[in-house]
Order: C-alpha cells, then sequence, then structure tokens
C-alpha cells in the first residue's frame, strides 16, 4: 500500500497538468473563436457604414437636384409674373431674379457640402470597423497562441513536480516500481 500512493500522487500530479493544459488550450481556442465573431461582425458593420456612405451621397445629389428644380420652377414664376405685368426684365425684377438664382444655387451647394461630409464620415467609419477587425483577427491569434504556451507550461510544470516527487521518494529509499 506505500507504494501505491506515490503512484498515484505521481499520477494524479500528471493528470492535473494534462486537464489544466487541455483547459487553457480551449481557452485559447475559444479566445480565438470569439475574436474571429468579433472581426466578422466588424467586417459587416464596416460594409454597412461603406452603404450608409454611398446612400448619403445618392441622397444628397437627389437633394442637390431637387433644389435646382424649385429653383427654376421660381425662377419661371417670376419671370411670368413680369411678363404678365408688362414690366420688362431690366432693372430690379432681373436683379431679383439674380439674387433668387444665386440663393438657390447656395442652397444646393449646402446641400451637397453636407451630403458629402456624411459621406466622409460613413468612410472613417468604415475605415474604423476595418481597424477593429484587425485587431480583434490580431488578439484572437494572440489568445490561442498564449493558451498553447501557457499548457506547455503547465504540463512541463506538472511533469517537473511528478518527477521531484519521484525522485524525492527514491532518494529516501522508496521506489515506484518495487
Amino acid at each position: 500500500m506505500a507504494v501505491a500512493i506515490p503512484i498515484i500522487v505521481v499520477a494524479a500530479t500528471v493528470i492535473a497538468a494534462g486537464v489544466t493544459a487541455y483547459s487553457q488550450v480551449q481557452q485559447g481556442q475559444t479566445a480565438n473563436k470569439v475574436a474571429k465573431y468579433n472581426a466578422e461582425l466588424a467586417n459587416r458593420n464596416a460594409q454597412i457604414a461603406e452603404q450608409n456612405a454611398e446612400a448619403a451621397k445618392l441622397a444628397g445629389a437627389a437633394k442637390e437636384e431637387q433644389s435646382r428644380d424649385e429653383v427654376r420652377r421660381v425662377l419661371a414664376r417670376q419671370r411670368a409674373l413680369v411678363g404678365a405685368s408688362g414690366i420688362t426684365t431690366e432693372g430690379s425684377p432681373l436683379l431679383v431674379m439674380m439674387e433668387t438664382a444665386r440663393q438657390g444655387e447656395l442652397d444646393a451647394l449646402r446641400i451637397r457640402y453636407t451630403s458629402e461630409v456624411e459621406a466622409r464620415q460613413g468612410l472613417f467609419q468604415a475605415q474604423q470597423y476595418q481597424s477593429e477587425a484587425t485587431l480583434q483577427r490580431y488578439q484572437g491569434k494572440q489568445a490561442q497562441k498564449a493558451g498553447y504556451l501557457s499548457a506547455g507550461g503547465t504540463l512541463l510544470t506538472g511533469i517537473g513536480s511528478a518527477a521531484s516527487y519521484y525522485g524525492g521518494r527514491k532518494g529516501a529509499g522508496t521506489s515506484l516500481l518495487a
């Protein structure tokens, strides 16, 4: 019975090291899978941000065109009113129409600028998501490597502990095989 105890202690030490090492490998692999999933989400968010940026540009172009169409309609009404009144389009009526055209163009350009800013913000956000995806993939790989390294260290420590125990017992005159 005295011989069985050292064998049980050595076996338990090695088994505990093996179980801990397995757990560390699993933790590293799980962390890598989670990071890959998060990277996929970040990539999808980047695609959505890019689509939103494109939508902002298209919506801005449509609003800009609507603004110009409205200005053309206002100018046409002004010309019709001036013509119907019998006044020439020189002088004040011409100045009013020029100011309407100028303000209309400024409005259209403001709309364009706003949509371009929105689109740039969307593209910037997409770049941030892509960077996040790259970082997530890197962190996942590092976590997996850390799991393997920790597992290796645990196995070596367990084997060293078992060997140390066995060596100490052997030096005391007890053999595991006796």
